[in-house]
């Protein structure tokens, strides 16, 4: 073979290798400002900023029609595992101690999407943020302490608000409402959380509660452990 043919075949060879190492480094995380929301996502992927940004947008947009205000901040890590301290069945968390919502990355959500028992699909993936980002805003509203069923019933109140119509649908018709839900709402959420989502929607959309009922959580006069 020619030298000059060496040469050029090992330059080639060079850059093929130089290209390949390149992609197969990890991409860095970089925290990008969410457009008209005071949301700040800190993602490696462009894909998963967009999504967060979207689903929080959706959440902030219900929760305010709900008469909710979103605190300054709200910050979101997408990540490919959960943190230690949270359950490795979790799809997404808030931690009220750091300020920060955690959640899958998309990649990682549609390995475990069965939690729903639907097709994986990128408007679930939205409502789940939007489920996280309720929890940090409702803690913001809070006029007492806040409990476990007050939050759930809020934020699976967004994640079923925020959901494509068709998705939340196929979701909700495995359930059947039960108006003496909240007898047994500690064993429902514990049992089944989704389940006890469900039942907060529909009680949720019933003329009497919406944003009257909210409202009471936010004030402890209902969802709590004594009622």
């Amino acid at each position: 073979m020619p030298t000059f043919m060496c040469r050029a075949l090992v330059r080639t060879v060079t850059v093929l290798l130089a290209v390949v190492l390149l992609a197969a480094q990890p991409a860095h995380a970089r925290k990008v400002k969410c457009r008209s929301v005071p949301v700040f996502v800190e993602s490696s992927r462009l894909a998963d900023t967009a999504r967060a940004c979207e689903g929080a947008r959706d959440a902030v947009r219900f929760l305010a029609s709900q008469g909710l205000d979103a605190p300054p901040v709200i910050s979101i890590k997408v990540v490919d595992n959960m943190p230690e301290a949270v359950p490795r069945a979790a799809l997404g968390a808030y931690s009220r101690s750091e300020q920060m919502i955690y959640v899958l990355d998309y990649a990682a959500f549609r390995r475990r999407h069965n939690t729903f028992k639907v097709p994986a699909a990128p408007s679930i993936y939205r409502a789940v943020i939007s489920h996280e980002v309720a929890h940090a805003i409702a803690f913001h509203n809070f006029k007492s302490e806040p409990t476990l069923l007050g939050q759930e019933y809020i934020a699976f109140v967004t994640f079923f608000a925020t959901l494509r119509p068709d998705l939340r649908e196929e979701i909700l018709w495995r359930y059947d409402y039960d108006a003496d839900w909240q007898l047994y709402a500690v064993i429902l959420y514990l049992t089944d959380a989704l389940e006890f989502g469900a039942h907060a929607y529909w009680h949720f959309l019933r003329p009497e509660n919406g944003r009257r009922y909210l409202q009471r959580i936010l004030a402890g006069e209902v969802l709590t452990l004594d009622n």
